[in-house]
């Protein structure tokens, strides 16, 4: 790596030849610190996690790496990046730089103190997927965002040799305390690995600004490409119609959505936790997602609609009704019935004399939530409660299967990343129709 003024001295030309698809990166490293008894300490095993919950808290970044096509520079404090992206402006003019972050969503929490912002896209509170700007003009891109993977899992893709050893986060270091060669090489590593995947990415797709948002994002163009060979003008027009329609208009029905939802379901035992234990046993089924997709016949395939029609939900045959649904309901006395929990204590809307463990719900006086039949099925067999649930709204959609141009399309990404599978040379291309695959989801 090269010291940021050193390589601006020698290198104004470079600068200059600066455009829209030239491949910047940027990383920092951080150490985080707690202040315990009036001193500074990282984080120590030795100490109760209760006592870290209740001191003064910070992280301080310590070095940050830029990468500029093929080389990669470096600074200690943040606003020398700041001095160095006007420095750039200043030969490339009006031209918008687009710089690749990954895990933008933690990045920003230090950017946002040198660079204002007044254009920001995220996903949610604090997941900031893309940023721009207000003076310099450049536009700030997650990488996170557009791979859904760690460095170290594209860098293996990618064949990047992984360095020896591991850098030690626990040891506190400042912008002042000199870095040894080693951990010089792991600061520049990262960046490494993002300049070769944004270049993978610029040849697969153009141009930068072509490049997706998001890993869905690739499978959605992907598709979309597919019903526009396959579809005519109207029928693509009836089929964009459909789907708009069903997007919820209010936000009701949105949060009610959100709240309806939730990912995979994992955790501890919690009488098992922090515990070594030997013999252990898993299986997995292969490719559960695509086979979901493709056979089951349990997705609304229209909008959700308010329904006053009263249902008794205990013991309803959800299985053989026409309909899916989406319930807030109010529950008294619930109590869970197996280790580990079940229900996400993040998905309750509101509760009373509420007990978690691992953001899981153990039990509660009272809750309300938003939750789907399948949810609620699995509910009653994990938690004891009340038998007089209130439903405070119902709503129905049709229930079938997901669009026949979207299974095929599913059945021939899983068949070409078979045929591709463990085929000397093919690897490349199977990296990439499996992510495309695992990003139908």
């Amino acid at each position: 790596m090269i010291y940021w003024k050193d390589y601006i001295k020698n290198n104004i030309k470079d600068i200059k030849k600066l455009n829209k698809d030239s491949v910047l990166c940027f990383d920092i490293e951080t150490t985080s610190y707690w202040i315990i008894d009036n001193k500074i300490t990282t984080w120590n095993k030795n100490i109760p996690d209760e006592k870290y919950k209740k001191v003064p808290c910070g992280a301080i970044p310590y070095i940050w790496q830029f990468g500029i096509n093929d080389t990669i520079i470096y600074g200690r404090d943040l606003k020398e990046f700041k001095e160095l992206t006007k420095l750039i402006k200043q030969y490339t003019g009006k031209k918008k730089l687009t710089i690749w972050v990954h895990n933008l969503a933690y990045e920003f929490v230090f950017l946002e103190n040198f660079f204002s912002f007044n254009k920001v896209m995220a996903r949610q509170k604090r997941k900031v997927m893309k940023c721009e700007t207000t003076d310099e003009k450049y536009i700030f891109r997650c990488s996170y965002f557009l791979t859904n993977k760690s460095l170290a899992l594209i860098g293996k893709e990618l064949n990047i040799p992984k360095l020896k050893g591991s850098l030690d986060y626990l040891k506190f270091r400042s912008p002042l305390t000199p870095l040894t060669q080693e951990e010089l090489d792991y600061c520049k590593h990262d960046i490494l690995i993002m300049q070769a995947l944004i270049k993978k990415e610029i040849s697969d797709y153009g141009s930068i600004s072509k490049i997706p948002i998001t890993s869905t994002g690739k499978a959605r163009r992907e598709f979309h490409n597919i019903l526009k060979e396959n579809l005519s003008k109207k029928e693509l027009e009836k089929y964009h119609y459909k789907v708009t329609e069903m997007q919820p208009q209010t936000i009701y029905e949105y949060t009610m959505l959100k709240y309806s939802y939730s990912g995979g379901i994992c955790g501890s035992n919690k009488w098992n936790t922090n515990y070594i234990i030997l013999g252990i046993g898993s299986w997995d089924l292969t490719s559960d997602y695509p086979f979901q997709m493709v056979a089951k016949n349990n997705y609304a395939t229209s909008k959700y609609i308010r329904t006053t029609n009263i249902i008794d939900i205990l013991t309803h045959d959800f299985n053989n009704d026409k309909y899916t649904y989406i319930f807030t309901l109010e529950i008294k006395n619930i109590k869970s019935k197996i280790q580990p929990h079940f229900f996400p204590s993040s998905k309750i809307i509101a509760h009373e004399n509420l007990k978690t463990d691992q953001g899981k719900l153990i039990s509660s006086d009272k809750i309300i939530i938003s939750i789907n039949e399948i949810d609620f099925e699995c509910l009653k067999m994990c938690y004891d409660f009340d038998k007089d649930i209130k439903v405070l709204s119902t709503y129905k959609a049709q229930k079938g299967y997901l669009p026949k141009d979207f299974i095929l399309f599913i059945l021939k990404l899983y068949a070409d990343k078979t045929k591709l599978k463990g085929v000397i040379g093919q690897e490349e291309i199977y990296i990439k129709k499996k992510n495309i695959l695992n990003s139908c989801y």
